[in-house]
């Protein structure tokens, strides 16, 4: 019954482990850091010639009584072959040792050596038989590599198996485990199939083989060597996980190193947009106290003079600048005061949840005119506001985004151009052309406003372009980036003695209903 079936069975498990060598070699290509990778090409490869050396093995009946010397040649080409897939298990498994423990990287050697010693047996017995004696030669060299290599080869990798089980429970990779502790259990099944070799005049073939085997076990070793070679194809298409794993990994640590980048540019975005601005109109104000407090130097040098303070006017006596300077520190205070609550608000903000930032609705005039009143106040310089038109709500992220770049401009106005006088003029162009959506089941007309801001100053102007080729600050490039964020568009038109003017057109958003 079971020699009826016995090439069907072969040809089974053969083909079993040759799909599970070109999956692992299809895989293996992809790069990883996992130890596990570059042993696995060893099962690959033993998996494809295992399988073609088992196929070979169905035409073994008919060339052993052949003379003919093509069929000598495929019958040698067979145990080549087969050899070469135990050797290539043994390789398997002292490379996943390895993996797992660089201290074993001795066995190497002795894998090289006992298929030195192999070749050398099987060389010299090819040569020395007569042809008619070859097959049974062939039959001896084919049991000799599956005691010398393939026995030890399969109680290697179910070791290293084993080992690795622990190590991706480490890793964070638990969920491969149990396929892992299927692949250790599918080599010891093959361990115990190996014994089942063709009867040979050498230890242990003449007792463990598989007329041994089958009277022992009541069943036929390729049974069991079909039985390991299902395990090890359903458990290592899973191990192959791991790569898929590994790359979930990497884009995940991608994803969080691009996120933090971007947070990285936003805090110094908002870092120079807010807290230095703000740090620089106070060092600003301290200027103007210190030449304040110069004056009432020369006041006092005057009196020693002879000049009398009566004979002066208010403004010009001691306490006239003394008073003006304490005024100005006052401001100074209120200054560093809200710089300190800006710099607060910023912590607060990288500690809590960023998702829950309040969108609601807020007039843009009157967030324009508090912003205009406190770059007068903060820079000492007269900023004016005039509004042409009626300007919609926006929400609080797109506010933001518009006051820092009012801000910015102002501030490069009376710092870098000198500006005594800057004017930002806000208009409302009206609606643009509308789209129609459906939200729950309601017709709802999109309408934008398109609002263009323009900051003018009188101040003694630049080249744009060259400005931003060659400057390392961050003034220009972070209002580029703030017009980018609201969909809109920043021009800049400047010359050298000319002042600067700053245009950004933004869409602001409404919804309007429309009819059901």
């Amino acid at each position: 019954m079971f020699e009826q079936s016995r090439n069907i069975i072969t040809f089974a498990y053969a083909l079993a482990f040759f799909t599970m060598g070109i999956s692992v070699l299809l895989r293996v290509r992809t790069p990883s850091s996992f130890r596990l990778a570059a042993s696995l090409r060893y099962l690959g490869v033993f998996g494809i010639l295992h399988g073609l050396a088992d196929w070979f093995t169905l035409m073994r009946p008919a060339l052993e009584g052949s003379s003919d010397p093509s069929a000598v040649a495929i019958l040698i080409f067979s145990t080549l072959l087969t050899a070469a897939s135990f050797a290539t298990l043994l390789l398997f498994g002292v490379e996943i040792l390895i993996a797992s423990d660089e201290g074993l990287s001795r066995l190497r050697i002795a894998v090289s050596l006992a298929v030195a010693a192999w070749l050398i047996v099987a060389v010299g017995t090819a040569r020395a038989m007569p042809v008619g004696v070859l097959p049974v030669q062939m039959t001896y060299m084919n049991s000799l590599s599956r005691y010398l290599f393939g026995l030890p080869g399969a109680i290697l990798a179910m070791v290293g198996m084993l080992r690795h089980a622990a190590l991706v429970q480490r890793m964070g990779m638990g969920q491969l485990k149990s396929y892992f502790h299927l692949s250790a259990a599918g080599m010891a099944v093959y361990a115990v199939g190996s014994v089942g070799g063709p009867p040979a005049s050498f230890f242990p073939a003449y007792f463990l083989n598989s007329l041994t085997f089958s009277e022992v076990l009541g069943v036929q070793p390729e049974i069991i060597r079909g039985l390991a070679g299902i395990m090890l194809a359903y458990a290592t298409l899973h191990i192959l996980e791991v790569f898929d794993l590994e790359m979930s990994r990497r884009l995940e640590a991608a994803e969080k190193a691009e996120s933090l980048a971007l947070e990285r540019e936003r805090i110094a975005r908002d870092l120079h947009d807010s807290l230095i601005q703000r740090l620089y109109a106070a060092g600003l104000s301290l200027e103007r106290a210190v030449r304040r407090l110069e004056g009432t130097s020369a006041v006092s040098a005057g009196a020693e003079n002879g000049v009398s303070g009566t004979e002066m006017p208010e403004h010009l006596t001691a306490a006239g600048p003394t008073r003006g300077a304490e005024e100005i520190l006052d401001e100074v205070k209120e200054q560093l005061n809200d710089t300190i609550i800006t710099a607060r608000s910023f912590i607060t903000e990288l500690q809590s949840d960023t998702s829950n930032v309040s969108q609601d609705a807020v007039p843009l005039e009157g967030e324009l005119r508090l912003m205009t009143h406190e770059l007068t106040r903060t820079f000492s310089t007269a900023v004016n506001l005039r509004v042409e038109g009626t300007l919609p709500l926006v929400d609080n992220s797109e506010a933001s985004q518009i006051r820092q770049v009012v801000r910015e401009a102002v501030a490069n106005a009376v710092r870098h151009g000198v500006a005594t006088r800057v004017e930002v003029i806000a208009r409302n162009l009206g609606p643009v052309p509308s789209r129609l959506s459906r939200i729950e089941g309601r017709v709802r007309t999109r309408v934008e406003d398109l609002v263009v801001l323009t900051i003018a100053d009188n101040g003694k102007g630049f080249e744009p372009e060259q400005a931003l080729a060659d400057s390392p600050g961050h003034g220009l490039p972070n209002m580029l980036f703030r017009a980018e964020r609201l969909n809109g568009k920043l021009s800049v038109k400047s010359a050298p003695g000319k002042g600067t003017q700053v245009t950004l057109t933004v869409p602001v958003r409404r919804l309007e209903n429309g009819p059901s």
